[in-house]
């Protein structure tokens, strides 16, 4: 029973000398709803430590370890994809909490890691020449959009992003983006329905929303009859924009939480400066930056709508569940909205500082770990 260690490291848990053990045990699922795929990696690394004959705290460490490789292979390809941007792509994907969340069992490296593949993708796409996207690209776009798209239902809003890339640039006909854009709304739509709602409920989350009046169509209803409040809920929804904002250097979960409110201060005045300042040389249009900014909402909204339906009681339509990791990919699209600094006075020094200052960020989470738990 790991109950007994949960929270406990590796030098004070009673666990991790211990062999694996083999027998067969019935666990509730937790994320049964969650594509197969956002956990191959993770699999790969546990099943690893049982060839190796290792003890039970190597499932934990070769496990976490296949998923930090992977977000990092993910990452790579982005970044590599993009022709522009690539410093703050980058930057955004090595946050302290996108990396805490990549060296974890979480799905969310496959989430994150699709999401800035498929804004690393939008961005050559979107830099092509003219008549030079062929119906190979349009497929593995729309595929990565889907992919990412099914581990985390809002962020299907990213297929938007094949709307913003210039028609000349494609040697197909525009309304195979069309035809693109449906295949993975139909099927994002297909499977939210038949998949995963009636999997969420083959996990506690029944017996919870049982106990705490939690139903999507009684809140769904709810809403629908108290349309003021409904319009309220949704307004004060940019409430939580500063929640997630501090939310980006606080780590682990409740009641284990530690943060530094000094990190946090100086990890926001990098944020703001790459997102506001960073110099760029290449001109993006108003509609580009207006388009960006309406998919980031959708997701956003998205997010929001799917946490005050899912596990806010009926007619609580305040303190809705959000959490800052949902949102990491979004920073890489804040950049291209929010820039406007146009003086490029020395571009690689810019980039040698920037990429300093994000190593010092993830040397002071280290430090910060093991200042709270070691």
């Amino acid at each position: 029973d790991l109950a007994n260690d949960y929270g406990n490291t590796v030098f004070t848990s009673s666990i991790d000398n211990v062999k694996i053990d083999y027998s067969n045990v019935i666990y509730s699922s937790v994320f049964m709803q969650n594509p197969f795929f956002g956990y191959l990696a993770q699999g790969i690394g546990i099943l690893l430590s049982k060839l190796l004959d290792l003890n039970t705290i190597w499932m934990l460490w070769l496990g976490r370890i296949a998923n930090l490789i992977l977000y990092a292979f993910l990452i790579s390809r982005a970044v590599k994809k993009a022709p522009i941007y690539k410093i703050p792509l980058m930057v955004m994907a090595c946050l302290p909490l996108a990396i805490f969340q990549a060296a974890s069992l979480s799905i969310d490296v496959m989430i994150n890691g699709l999401a800035f593949l498929v804004i690393g993708y939008f961005l050559f796409m979107y830099k092509s020449k003219d008549n030079s996207l062929e119906l190979k690209d349009l497929a593995i776009f729309s595929l990565l959009a889907l992919l990412c798209g099914l581990c985390k239902l809002p962020y299907l809003a990213l297929i938007f992003l094949l709307f913003l890339i210039p028609k000349d640039n494609f040697k197909t006909p525009f309304y195979y983006n069309i035809i693109s854009f449906l295949i993975v709304a139909v099927l994002g739509i297909l499977w939210a329905k038949f998949y995963a709602t009636p999997n969420y409920m083959l996990s506690y989350r029944a017996k919870y929303f049982i106990e705490h009046n939690v139903s999507m169509s009684g809140q769904i209803n709810y809403l629908a009859g108290h349309l003021p409040q409904a319009f309220v809920t949704f307004a004060n929804a940019f409430d939580y924009i500063g929640i997630v904002l501090f939310g980006m250097f606080s780590f682990s979960f409740p009641p284990f939480v530690y943060e530094s409110n000094l990190f946090t201060l100086l990890g926001l005045l990098f944020v703001g400066s790459v997102v506001f300042l960073y110099p760029y040389k290449n001109e993006l249009s108003n509609k580009l930056r207006i388009g960006l900014l309406l998919v980031v909402l959708i997701v956003f909204f998205g997010t929001f709508t799917i946490q005050l339906l899912n596990w806010s009681s009926v007619g609580i339509l305040y303190g809705v569940d959000i959490q800052s990791r949902y949102f990491i990919p979004l920073l890489g699209l804040l950049p291209l909205i929010f820039g406007f600094n146009k003086s490029v006075d020395d571009e690689e020094k810019v980039n040698k500082i920037i990429m300093l200052i994000s190593i010092v960020l993830l040397s002071a989470l280290v430090i910060l770990t093991v200042c709270r738990w070691y």
